[in-house]
């Protein structure tokens, strides 16, 4: 039975950039990273409430999370830019992010409701038209959308260079791993993972996103 519910949520909703483009064999380790998505975020300590893929190139997610929703949804671009593809493409996803409510939460997901949905359809649909960055967010908080979408902005042109090494390393810096874990976990030198981070602007990102938690929290529950 459809509840109501009013705490705030984050509400993902995605999808996959030239997708049409790709062949067969890019589309299958594409969907395998999309429907893989939610094991991936539990791991770095983000876990979904719901997750639902559809169309064969686009998904939403549901989470609770919302002072570092920014977190991850760097950490999905570095996911879904990290994935090899035969044809050597590089993967990219665009996402809408809505903070709100869910005043009407159905047993499926599809079938539920409510402001943060609306929301994050409006973010990917304004990431879409604006062309100038690939992560959107609206809260209905008209001076923190604005200051977020103004560092969406200024980092898409560092995000959107990532090669698919930097987007291992930086995924691995997403998750919170120091530079000898993802080292260990990718099988090449803690060397290597240094100048990776570097011409990622690991440094950067890192510090924006802790501006961007600051914001968030001030000024919806601060």
């Amino acid at each position: 039975m459809a509840t109501s519910k009013s705490k705030l949520v984050s509400v993902i909703t995605g999808d996959i950039i030239g997708s049409t483009q790709l062949s067969a064999a890019d589309r299958k380790p594409m969907v395998k990273a999309m429907n893989s998505l939610g094991d991936m975020l539990a791991k770095a300590g983000y876990p979904l409430k719901s997750q639902e893929v559809f169309r064969g190139d686009s998904f939403q997610l549901v989470l609770t999370e919302t002072w570092q929703i920014l977190d991850v949804a760097l950490l999905i671009r570095a996911y879904m830019r990290s994935v090899e593809l035969e044809s050597l493409q590089q993967l990219d996803v665009r996402l809408g992010i809505g903070i709100g409510p869910v005043e009407f939460k159905a047993k499926n997901q599809n079938e539920s409701d409510g402001t943060a949905f609306r929301l994050a359809a409006q973010a990917l649909e304004n990431a879409t038209k604006n062309n100038l960055a690939n992560i959107w967010i609206l809260t209905n908080n008209v001076p923190l959308d604005e200051h977020l979408n103004t560092i969406n902005v200024a980092w898409e042109t560092i995000v959107s260079r990532w090669t698919v090494a930097q987007s291992k390393s930086m995924q691995g810096s997403l998750q919170g791993l120091v530079q000898e874990e993802i080292a260990n976990k990718l099988k090449v030198t803690q060397p290597t993972i240094t100048r990776s981070l570097q011409s990622a602007d690991d440094k950067v990102i890192h510090y924006l996103l802790e501006y961007c938690t600051k914001m968030i929290s001030t000024y919806l529950e601060g």
